[in-house]
């Protein structure tokens, strides 16, 4: 199995410091953080939020991916593993997607460095 701690790398953008902020704090505030490293070729852009709960929710807004956690950390890491899942998906099916769907998948190939 994959260990995402040592596959990633998360930045905070404001001046790219490779510290995030201590806390998000309130539902409202979004932060944007860069996602690189050996997974990637190209780096994922992605935006962080805190729910009324207290999760963290990291969405990548061109395919439409998020993922979840208590920390930012596990945020992110859910927000690749469904990044990787729904590479596998559309790879698996490539011949029947839709143009839209096509679309998707060359993004994360792109994303993955993976030919079409």
């Amino acid at each position: 199995m994959l260990n995402l701690r040592t596959e990633y790398e998360l930045k905070y953008p404001t001046g790219w410091a490779d510290s995030a902020p201590e806390q998000i704090e309130s539902p409202e505030q979004i932060e944007q953080y860069q996602i690189s490293g050996r997974l990637f070729v190209s780096p994922v852009l992605a935006s962080l939020e805190r729910t009324a709960e207290g999760q963290f929710v990291m969405s990548e807004e061109l395919l439409n991916c998020y993922g979840v956690g208590d920390t930012i950390e596990e945020a992110a890491e859910d927000l690749i593993s469904m990044l990787l899942e729904y590479h596998a998906e559309l790879s698996e099916a490539r011949k029947q997607l839709s143009r839209y769907l096509r679309r998707q998948l060359e993004m994360l190939d792109y994303f993955l460095g993976q030919r079409s």
